[in-house]
């Protein structure tokens, strides 16, 4: 069958998706001449789908992590002004209020981004229909589970969509339709996550059940009741009808039972709620699940003290922006590269999504980048303010330029002291030092151990702890040209006071203020004493 001139139907359709996105409620949809049940196999017996699983807390997390960070990221179109690096962004452009501001006519930039990623993340797939009247541009979000996709002998797509507004199924070519294609093996089938990840996803879908149903028995095992004789079909409906209205579940676990006529109960397949059978399991799945969409755990409300995602929530941002987000927001423009713009036009401008808030470091860290980047002319004034959601000062547009030789972060020339660091500073480096150590300590609080074991984790805990403070005061003393052995002194000063306090337990207060209050005593002491020559 010739389609138009030199293309033909290859015989090669979109199969990474399930049958689930495909329009059930029409007769002539794939979903039913496919295989009976296939989208629907696990080993666990759970049917698993796009839609199904978002029911599992983990993939809900990990799903809508990914769709609303994305989301709230700007998506600026630029014009490059020079071969240097130099650009503008593209205002006069009418392409330019369609992906900053409101994409087609009842969707704004959060909903349409965020819905398109919510594709993505689930089925491998974000579509949206293309409408350029030459005036306006208008992008219409065109779910993946209502199209079906070929490819033709050409090698392009051809799509066939079942809009839900007209009832009508409508054909549309590559140059129509804006297509963001998540990982795939061959090029043009793309792989849906949430099929990936079936397995996974079911198993914590049997833990949930399990759960649920052990808690609903009286978080008991299995009862057994023992008959010295052989009772009749009718006597044995007759009373287990009786124990399950009457003494089954948690709402009748304190109503007493009369058994008589030498009836036993036993309990068989009890479970010791001190090996966490059931909290042990769910998170592992919640890493297993995490592991699909590239998610860290403690973006998902599962903590860890350290991963293979780095040390500190700071750490674990920035590497979640560098290899989770980065690859999103790239996947993003260039599909948007490949159908809005000529290869002409491609040359001209530029899509991009910002996420500088995403990296953003604490206050500390900020203060020293600032810093730095106002001594080398990088930033004025007014441009650290505006970073900072603050209004423009008169006279901040000045760049100031350190004298020639003259290393950033040294205060020799300008006369100001190495030691004297703002009180801010010191007061948020004190905060987040105590609120460390209190979390850990708090965990242990009520562990019930002899005294030896407990100086023990005291002594392995602030070893540790002397070296998250040393991370967190180094770029205070490289911005503020203190001493090098300062900042390893002050920690084992902290270190010390707290294995100290807490060698026979932890005191009372300690934990509502009275670490923090020691801390901070100690970096004033430490930062404002008098520096050696």
């Amino acid at each position: 069958m010739t389609l138009f001139p030199g293309a033909t139907l290859a015989p090669r359709m979109q199969a990474s998706v399930t049958h689930e996105e495909f329009d059930i409620r029409d007769p002539l949809s794939p979903f039913w001449y496919g295989p009976v049940g296939e989208y629907a196999q696990t080993f666990s017996a759970f049917p698993i789908g796009p839609e199904s699983a978002m029911r599992i807390s983990a993939v809900f997390a990990c799903v809508s992590l990914l769709s609303e960070t994305f989301a709230s990221f700007p998506c600026i179109l630029s014009r490059r002004t020079d071969d240097k690096g130099g650009k503008e962004r593209a205002r006069d452009d009418r392409r330019y209020r369609t992906l900053r501001r409101r994409p087609n006519s009842w969707q704004n930039q959060i909903n349409f981004f965020g819905n398109g990623q919510t594709d993505v993340g689930l089925r491998g797939r974000g579509l949206a229909k293309i409408i350029d009247d030459g005036r306006e541009l208008r992008l219409e979000p065109m779910a993946a589970s209502r199209t079906q996709i070929e490819q033709l002998s050409t090698g392009e797509p051809r799509y066939q969509y079942h809009n839900p507004l007209t009832r009508q199924r409508e054909t549309l070519l590559a140059d129509e339709v804006l297509d963001v294609k998540d990982l795939s093996l061959d090029g043009f089938t793309s792989i849906a996550r949430a099929s990936l990840a079936r397995e996974a996803i079911a198993v914590a879908a049997a833990g949930e059940a399990f759960v649920g149903g052990f808690f609903k028995h009286d978080a008991t095992g299995r009862i057994v009741f023992q008959h010295p004789g052989n009772l009749k079909q009718d006597k044995r409906d007759e009373f287990e009808k009786m124990i399950s209205e009457k003494w089954a579940g948690w709402k009748n676990r304190s109503r007493p039972m009369l058994l008589t006529g030498e009836v036993e109960v036993k309990e068989i397949g009890t479970q010791d709620a001190s090996k966490n059978f059931i909290v042990d399991p769910r998170k592992f799945q919640v890493t297993d699940v995490a592991r699909f969409w590239r998610v860290p755990n403690i973006l998902i409300g599962l903590e860890e003290r350290s991963t293979s995602w780095g040390t500190g929530v700071e750490q674990q941002l920035i590497a979640f922006a560098t290899f989770t987000m980065r690859a999103v927001t790239d996947r993003w423009a260039a599909a948007l590269m490949q159908s809005l713009f000529t290869e002409e036009e491609q040359e001209e401008f530029v899509v991009e999504f910002l996420f500088d808030d995403l990296l953003r470091g604490d206050l500390a860290t900020r203060a020293v980048a600032y810093r730095t980047f106002k001594e080398i002319g990088v930033l004025n004034p007014n441009e650290i303010r505006r970073k900072e959601n603050m209004n423009r000062r008169e006279g901040g547009d000045e760049y100031q330029e350190i004298p020639a030789g003259t290393a950033p972060g040294d205060r020799s020339a300008g006369g100001v002291e190495a030691h004297q660091i703002p009180t801010p500073l010191l007061a948020d480096a004190a905060q987040r030092i105590a609120a460390a150590d209190v979390r850990e300590v708090r965990r242990r609080a009520d562990w019930k151990a002899g005294p030896v074991r407990w100086r023990a984790w005291v002594e392995e805990h602030y070893a540790s702890h002397r070296e998250y403070v040393q991370t967190v005061l180094a770029p205070l003393a490289a911005a503020y040209s203190v001493a090098p052995d300062r900042v390893p002194a002050i920690a084992m000063a902290i270190s010390d006071s707290g294995r100290a306090a807490l060698a026979e337990g932890v005191p009372a207060g300690w934990l509502e203020g009275g670490r923090a209050a020691v801390v901070v005593a100690l970096l004033e002491e430490g930062f404002t004493a008098p520096m050696a020559a």
